[in-house]
């Protein structure tokens, strides 16, 4: 059984989801693990059974091996890295997504925070294992440089001539993004239903990991247009008014820089953005994220992310500070719902930070609260035609005066509607 990790700071689920999904087209029984759960051929779990945290890793690769898998692919995180975990793992290959501005609570600076991820090309890589990374990057240039030096193989990707895996162009369509790929000495034209802008450099590692795991270049091509972005990943919930409410897991700069920057060339009109910054995290990202919030959306809501034992009302003061124009609103519902109700036609409204997450994380504990279930309940009340017919769960995700007879339309054109009942 091949064994594929992925490290970097953003973009390691979608890594390793791609990587799953072009696996299976390969013919390869596949199976993922990380921060969304445990995939396997019979389905979706949170974790596997007694399954207790990542020290028993070893175990986890010894059910899949026992169930059949030809492969899996795990999310490697810093601290576990760092503390060891994964070096009682033999990797097989390993890819590197980005190293951006996030952990350095834990680890101290920039430097440390590199040394974490540069164990798995150092020390948890077969000697002879591959390295998919974009060597570009001064990271990616040290990092295969450690895999050169035990002799292993790397993998390129970018927009290089040099690269193994080369993207020569992407632009816009409305089924997702139109790219011209090169992978070895074979170029083609598609269309795949992941987003463009950075989000591509994550399908590109993934081609990069199934290459080596022996699927075909010609397979990959047919596989790229059918991928299924994970949860929470720059997700379409559905459109309004003309206006389309995005989800997505961006909590660092980078990540949220590349979520705005992939949704402009789509918005129309007002590109909006509903965030806050979690808890007990590190607390050095909060004002870049606010700046970059104020440099890249016309509209910015400020509410609480997942405050955990902080102060929220200290959090949104620091991004308030740097993004003054903003809106608050602390109630997570309450801010999506408000942005959602003041969204006109060509909007793109990008509700950020929590993803797929189904409880908000506060100093009393944690409470349900699932932005999605949020987003569609407030898509639900807005003024359209009533039809009874459908959805009182949802109105348990909205205040008492938005439960009324209203309608939207989902991101795949059907138009639903449905009375909110108390």
């Amino acid at each position: 059984m091949q064994v594929i990790a992925v490290t970097g700071t953003d973009g390691k689920t979608s890594t390793v989801s791609y990587t799953r999904q072009l696996l299976r087209a390969g013919g390869l029984q596949a199976s993922s693990y990380g921060s969304d759960g445990w995939h396997t051929r019979e389905g979706h779990a949170a974790r596997p059974p007694g399954f207790v945290g990542l020290h028993a890793l070893p175990d986890l690769l010894a059910i899949e091996r026992a169930n059949g898998a030809d492969a899996i692919v795990v999310e490697a995180f810093s601290s576990s890295l760092a503390a060891g975990i994964y070096d009682q793992v033999a990797v097989d290959a390993a890819a590197f997504t980005n190293l951006g501005h996030d952990h350095l609570d834990r680890h101290g600076d920039r430097t440390r925070y590199l040394g974490a991820k540069r164990r798995l090309f150092e020390h948890v890589l077969c000697a002879r294992g591959t390295a998919v990374l974009d060597r570009s990057t001064s990271p990616g240039y040290q990092l295969a440089n450690v895999v050169n030096r035990r002799g292993g193989r790397v993998l390129t990707v970018g927009l290089s001539a040099a690269a193994s895996i080369r993207l020569h162009q992407q632009l816009p369509h409305p089924a997702g993004t139109w790219l011209d790929l090169q992978i070895g000495r074979h170029r083609t034209a598609l269309v795949t239903p992941v987003l463009g802008g950075a989000v591509i450099h994550d399908v590109l590692l993934a081609i990069g990991l199934a290459l080596d795991a022996g699927i075909p270049s010609g397979a990959l091509f047919a596989a790229l247009p059918n991928l299924t972005p994970p949860a929470g990943r720059l997700e379409s919930i559905g459109q309004l008014r003309g206006a389309t409410v995005m989800l997505d897991t961006a909590h660092t700069p980078d990540a949220l820089a590349a979520a705005l920057n992939a949704l402009r060339p789509r918005c129309r009109r007002r590109l909006c953005v509903v965030f806050g910054c979690g808890g007990n995290r590190d607390a050095s990202k909060r004002p870049l994220m606010a700046r970059v919030a104020a440099e890249l959306a016309d509209v910015v809501t400020i509410t609480d992310d997942n405050p955990r034992s902080e102060d929220p009302e200290a959090i949104r003061t620091t991004l308030l500070a740097e993004c003054p124009e903003a809106m608050e609103i602390p109630d997570r519902t309450e801010a999506i719902v408000h942005a959602i109700e003041r969204l006109q036609s060509g909007d793109v409204l990008l509700v950020a930070g929590r993803g797929d997450e189904s409880h908000q994380q506060r100093a009393d504990g944690a409470c349900p609260l699932s932005d999605r279930a949020v987003v569609q309940a407030a898509l639900l009340a807005s003024p359209a035609q009533p039809d009874p017919a459908c959805a009182r769960a949802s109105a348990r995700c909205l205040p008492p005066r938005m439960r009324t007879v209203r309608s939207f339309q989902t991101h795949s054109g059907v138009s639903r509607s449905c009375e909110l009942l108390p």
